[in-house]
């Protein structure tokens, strides 16, 4: 009897955007970026299972998922900065994304891209 799994997995991830950002007074500023973000994921797992019986019988189940999902969302950051004392500082506070659509195949369980 042997049993075996196999698993490939694939994601991949790119944003591009741009910034808007203005000074305000001398030490101190403020700043607004707009992304496009698309995420490609693809998936296969695969179990194999042999059984061997004793009259040499023998019993194989294959089982094979795969899958292929793609997502295109919006997203925000919006930041602020400031000088003191000879050291830069800053923060950055990222909104969360607004789905702009997707789709998804494969894989026997259908869910809405994104959640």
């Amino acid at each position: 009897m042997t049993d075996s799994v196999r698993l490939d997995d694939r994601l991949t991830e790119y944003w591009g955007g741009i910034t808007w950002a203005r000074p305000i007074g001398d030490r101190f500023g403020i700043g607004i970026s707009t992304f496009v973000a698309s995420r490609n994921h693809r998936g296969f797992a695969q179990r194999n299972f042999t059984a061997v019986g004793e009259n040499d019988d023998v019993a194989v189940v294959l089982k094979t998922n795969d899958y292929k999902c793609s997502h295109w969302r919006i997203v925000w950051k919006l930041g602020a900065g400031t000088r003191l004392q000879g050291w830069d500082l800053g923060t950055t506070l990222t909104l969360p994304g607004v789905s702009l659509g997707g789709q998804r195949t494969g894989g026997g369980r259908r869910h809405k891209p994104g959640r």
